[in-house]
């Protein structure tokens, strides 16, 4: 019998009948094709506010979204936003 727990080669046998090994040993240049196609398909929903200017720019070759005040103010808020998964605005959030 071998050593190795039931738990374990049921999840071996799992990994090998969804392809896990092949997608890790895909190309990267394919991957990043891939995961741009899907991003692209996307949609940044147009919002509307009385208070706020919503525009959707594009700067380097992807979608920023700019917020801003339509009457000045004195008061500021600095949103920077980095690094994961980043989502577009929701219609609710503003």
């Amino acid at each position: 019998m071998s050593g190795l727990s039931l738990k374990y080669r049921l999840l071996k046998l799992i990994l090998k009948l969804i392809g896990f090994k092949k997608y890790f040993n895909a190309n990267e240049r394919d991957m990043i094709a891939k995961a741009r196609k899907s991003m692209d398909k996307t949609k940044i929903p147009v919002l509307s506010h009385s208070e706020i200017n919503y525009e959707i720019k594009d700067f380097y070759g992807e979608k920023v979204v700019y917020i801003t005040h339509k009457e000045p103010t004195k008061e500021v808020c600095l949103f920077i936003i980095g690094g994961g998964m980043l989502v577009h605005p929701r219609p609710n959030s503003i």
